[in-house]
C-alpha cells in the first residue's frame, strides 16, 4: 500500500480560483480507486474538459500557466516510488498524446495545441533551481529538488525533450564542480542519475567521446569511493547503471 502524501500544504498557499479548481480535480483523481492507467486518462479528460471551457486564447493561456504551476507543487510532494507520480505523469503524457486545440473555437494562426504542453517548459525553467547552490536550505528542499527531476524524467520521450540542458546542467554541476561528501553531493548525484539518454549525447555534442569518458570516470571514482562517502544502497546501484548507460553509449558510438 503507498504511503500517504499530505497536500495540506497546497491549501496554505496563496492560490487563484483557477488553480483551487485545479489542485481539487488533481486530488480527486489521484486519491481514485482506479488503476494508475485509468487514472491517468481520467486526470486528462478533466483537465482537458476543463481547458475547453476557456472562452479565448488569452484565458487559455492563463489556464495552462494556472495548470503548471499546480502540477509543479504536486511534482515538488511526490516522491518517484509512489504511484502518484506515475499517473501525472501519464495524465500529462495522454494530454500531448491525445492533441487537438485547447480551446475549440480558437481560430488564431498559431493556437495553443495541447501535443505541445505550451508554457510548460517555460514554467519549469523558472523553477528548475538547485537548492544546495543557496547558503541555506533544508532537506525537505532536497527531497522537493529531487522529486522534480524524477518528475521531469518521467515526461521526457523521444519526441518530447524540451529541456535535455537541464539534466546537463545536472551533470555538471554533480561531476564538474561536486564537492567532497555529504547531503550537496548525495543530492547531486541522485539527479545526475536520473535516466536521460538523450541528454548524455546532448551533453556531449562538440566534444566528442572525451566528456563522456570523463563523466564515467568521475562516476567510476565515486562508485569505488562509496564507503569513505557514505552513499547509500540505492544511490550506488543508481550511479552503477549510469556507468553501465554511458559504456553502451560509448561502444555503440553513438555520441560523435
Amino acid at each position: 500500500m503507498a504511503y500517504e502524501i499530505d497536500l495540506s500544504v497546497l491549501e496554505e498557499q496563496d492560490a487563484t480560483e483557477s488553480q483551487k479548481e485545479i489542485v481539487e480535480i488533481l486530488r480527486a483523481h489521484l486519491h481514485g480507486e482506479g488503476s494508475r492507467h485509468t487514472s491517468s486518462s481520467e486526470l486528462a479528460d478533466a483537465i482537458q474538459q476543463l481547458g475547453a471551457t476557456k472562452a479565448s486564447r488569452d484565458a487559455a493561456s492563463d489556464f495552462l500557466w494556472h495548470l503548471w504551476m499546480v502540477v509543479v507543487d504536486f511534482a515538488y510532494l511526490i516522491p518517484p516510488d509512489h504511484p502518484w507520480q506515475g499517473t501525472l505523469i501519464g495524465a500529462i503524457q495522454t494530454l500531448r498524446q491525445t492533441g487537438g486545440l485547447i480551446v475549440a473555437t480558437e481560430e488564431t494562426k498559431e493556437p495553443l495545441l495541447w501535443k505541445d504542453l505550451p508554457h510548460l517548459a517555460e514554467y519549469m525553467l523558472d523553477k528548475w533551481f538547485d537548492p544546495t547552490e543557496l547558503d541555506e536550505w533544508t532537506l525537505d528542499n532536497v527531497a522537493a529538488w529531487k522529486n522534480l527531476n524524477s518528475f521531469a524524467a518521467g515526461l521526457t520521450t523521444e519526441d518530447f525533450a524540451p529541456w535535455l540542458n537541464f539534466p546537463v546542467w545536472q551533470l555538471q554541476s554533480a561531476l564538474d564542480e561536486s564537492p567532497d561528501k555529504g547531503i550537496i553531493l548525495e543530492s547531486r548525484l541522485w539527479v545526475a542519475t536520473e535516466p536521460h539518454d538523450d541528454a548524455v549525447e546532448e551533453a556531449t555534442e562538440g566534444q566528442g567521446l572525451g566528456k563522456l569518458r570523463l563523466w564515467k570516470k568521475r562516476f567510476s571514482e565515486l562508485f569505488e569511493d562509496k564507503e569513505r562517502l557514505g552513499l547509500d544502497t540505492v544511490l550506488v546501484n543508481r550511479i552503477e547503471q549510469t556507468i553501465k548507460q554511458m559504456e553502451e553509449f560509448e561502444t555503440a558510438g553513438q555520441v560523435q
